[in-house]
């Protein structure tokens, strides 16, 4: 399980968690692709949490050399701002400067290298820093690409699961 996985990392090194929000700790609904693209108010701000997952990180932030945070992914800043309210509200677990969007109307990219966002980030925060770091996620594409850049780093947010 990955909370063993985090717990025999910890003993030698410092671990920083990476998490996703949407389909990780937030419920994802394929039926609000519409809304998202479009920037609907609260289409993110009502999701439901995924207590369990929320649980779970509760656990691994108690674990000694363990560092958690956030790195999600929208398109607007007002999604930004809706997720960062989601978390206050659900997910108050965080420390605020753990807590990293990306927001896609900010970023250059292109469809190929769309995958890519996360890791980078992962890569700028961890830069000059002694610290191995874990990325749970839900997307297949977005784990694949990181693993590519960062061996074993991304795992499937069902690692959570016991």
């Amino acid at each position: 399980m990955l909370i063993d996985k985090i717990r025999k990392l910890a003993k030698d090194n410092k671990v920083m968690v990476f998490c996703d929000m949407d389909g990780v700790i937030a419920e994802y609904d394929t039926t609000k692709k519409h809304d998202i693209r479009n920037n609907v108010p609260n289409t993110y701000f009502n999701s439901r949490p995924l207590n369990h997952t929320i649980s779970q990180l509760k656990k691994i932030k108690k674990i000694k050399n363990v560092e958690i945070g956030i790195l999600s992914a929208c398109y607007f800043n007002e999604q930004k701002q809706e997720k960062l309210q989601w978390l206050k509200l659900h997910a108050n677990i965080f420390e605020d400067k753990n807590i990293n969007i990306v927001v896609y109307e900010n970023e250059t990219f292109t469809q190929k290298t769309k995958d890519l966002l996360k890791v980078n980030k992962i890569l700028e925060i961890v830069k000059n820093k002694n610290v191995v770091p874990i990325l749970i996620e839900d997307n297949h594409n977005i784990i694949e690409a990181t693993n590519k850049v960062i061996k074993n780093c991304a795992v499937h947010v069902s690692k959570l699961i016991d």
